[in-house]
C-alpha cells in the first residue's frame, strides 16, 4: 500500500468504524430472537478469530509477546466480553436497541472525564464534539426508545457494558497502543471467547426455536396463511425462559 492509499484508508476509518458500530445493534436486534446472547456472541467470536487469524498470518503482522499478551487479553475481556455481552444480554432482557445504543454512546464523554487521571487533557473543541455526537445519536434513536420494556436487570447489565467499554478504552490506549490491530484483535477475541463460552454453557439451556413465515394459499394468490412452526433444530435460551410456542396456523 503506497503512501497516498494509506492516507485515504486512514481517513476512511472513522466512517467505517461508525458503520460497523451502528450495525452491531441491528444485528443484535434481529439475531437474538433466534439465539441466546452469549451463544450468539461466542459464535461471532469464533468467526472473527478465524478470519482475523488468516489476515494476520497472510500479512505477516507482528504478534504481541510476553506481558503484552496479558494486557491485550485484559482489554479484550473488557471491550468484547464485558461491553458486547452486557449490550446483548440487556437487549435480550427486553431493552430496546435504540435505548441501549443511547446509553453506551455516553462512553466517549466518560472516557474524557477519565482523561486527566492519565495525564490527558480534553480541549473545548473535543468536548463540543462529544456533546454533538451524543445529541446526534439521541436524534436518530429517540423514536425507537421504548421505556416500557426496561427492567432493572436490563438497565444494570447495559450500565455494566458502558462501564467496561469505558475502562477497556482507557486500558487499551494506555497499555496496548503500540500493538498491531490485526493480531491484537485475534488475542482480544480469544480472551473474550474464553470468558463468554463457559458462561453460555453454564447459564443458557436448550429449547426449540419458533420460526414464522407466510405463503399464499393454493388457488387464492391474494390470501396468505401465517404459520408458526417449531424448529427441528434446538437453540440455547437463558435459564428460566418461557416455554416455546406450540405450532399453529391462521388465515
Amino acid at each position: 500500500m503506497n503512501r497516498k492509499n494509506s492516507e485515504l484508508f486512514t481517513q476512511a476509518m472513522p466512517a467505517l468504524f461508525v458503520l460497523l458500530w451502528a450495525t452491531g445493534f441491528i444485528g443484535a436486534k434481529f439475531g437474538l430472537p433466534y439465539a441466546p446472547p452469549l451463544k450468539f456472541l461466542s459464535l461471532r467470536f469464533v468467526i472473527v478469530i478465524a478470519l482475523m487469524t488468516f489476515v494476520a498470518l497472510a500479512m505477516r503482522a507482528p504478534w504481541p509477546r510476553g506481558l503484552q499478551i496479558v494486557h491485550v487479553a485484559v482489554a479484550g475481556i473488557l471491550l468484547q466480553a464485558g461491553y458486547l455481552g452486557g449490550v446483548f444480554v440487556g437487549i435480550d432482557m427486553g431493552m430496546s436497541a435504540g435505548l441501549s445504543s443511547l446509553i453506551v454512546s455516553l462512553q466517549p464523554i466518560l472516557t474524557a472525564f477519565a482523561g486527566p487521571l492519565f495525564g490527558e487533557a480534553v480541549s473545548r473543541r473535543q468536548w463540543a464534539g462529544f456533546v454533538l455526537g451524543f445529541g446526534g445519536v439521541f436524534m436518530v434513536v429517540v423514536n425507537k426508545i421504548d421505556l416500557g420494556t426496561v427492567s432493572g436487570e436490563s438497565l444494570a447489565v447495559t450500565l455494566v457494558a458502558l462501564a467496561t467499554i469505558t475502562a477497556g478504552t482507557v486500558y487499551q490506549k494506555r497499555y496496548c497502543g503500540r500493538q498491531d490491530l490485526r493480531t491484537q484483535s485475534v488475542v482480544q477475541f480469544i480472551a473474550a471467547l474464553a470468558v463468554l463460552a463457559p458462561l453460555s454453557l453454564a447459564f443458557e439451556t436448550r429449547e426449540s426455536a419458533p420460526f414464522q413465515f407466510t405463503y399464499p394459499l393454493r388457488g387464492n394468490p391474494g390470501v396468505e396463511r401465517e404459520v408458526l412452526l417449531e424448529a427441528t433444530a434446538t437453540e440455547s435460551r437463558a435459564a428460566g425462559a418461557a416455554p416455546p410456542a406450540t405450532a399453529r396456523a391462521s388465515v
